[in-house]
């Protein structure tokens, strides 16, 4: 599968998905940086996209960080532009988006080996919200890491996250 055609598979199957009350990228960057309540209500007043599929390249790239840190429907709702958006600077030397994609679709060691771990929960509860369909396309785009020419440890990790969770949508 070539990146075009995962981007196409990206769009149709999640063409549908809406953030509804969400946290918006903003909001996810408040929280991030540690912001105070006077952040968060600004950031709740900055207009934003009401479908995925418009989000400026340019935001994604400057809150490219903020995906762990969104409620579960923000997550939902900003993943499959993220994954667009990693697809499309493939071969680019920096690509931050698709490490923190990729990372925002893993177990980390440090969660996993912990029980009752409450980030671990949150991702399950993130994940588990995919239709089998999305789940699939995630399945791809992670497949679609492992098989590309990107930094090693991207490659790495994309594979314990097919390991850990998403294999489960393999045909």
């Amino acid at each position: 599968m070539t990146a075009d055609e995962l981007i196409a598979e990206i769009e149709e199957h999640f063409a549908d998905v809406t953030r509804g009350e969400g946290m918006t990228l903003a909001q996810g960057a408040v929280v991030a940086d540690y912001g105070a309540q006077a952040d968060w209500d600004l950031a709740s007043q900055v207009p934003c996209d009401a479908r995925w599929q418009d989000i400026p390249d340019s935001v994604l790239d400057v809150h490219a960080h903020t995906l762990n840190f969104l409620d579960q429907k923000g997550f939902r709702f900003y993943l499959p532009a993220f994954m667009r958006r990693s697809l499309r600077l493939l071969g680019e030397i920096v690509n931050e988006p698709w490490a923190n994609t990729v990372g925002n679709l893993t177990f980390w060691p440090q969660d996993s080996e912990e029980p009752n771990n409450p980030s671990v929960d949150w991702m399950r509860e993130c994940w588990d919200g995919f239709t089998p369909e999305q789940g699939r396309v995630i399945l791809s785009f992670l497949d679609f890491t492992v098989a590309s020419p990107l930094d090693s440890a991207d490659q790495e990790m994309a594979a314990k996250a097919i390991e850990d969770y998403w294999k489960k949508f393999r045909k």
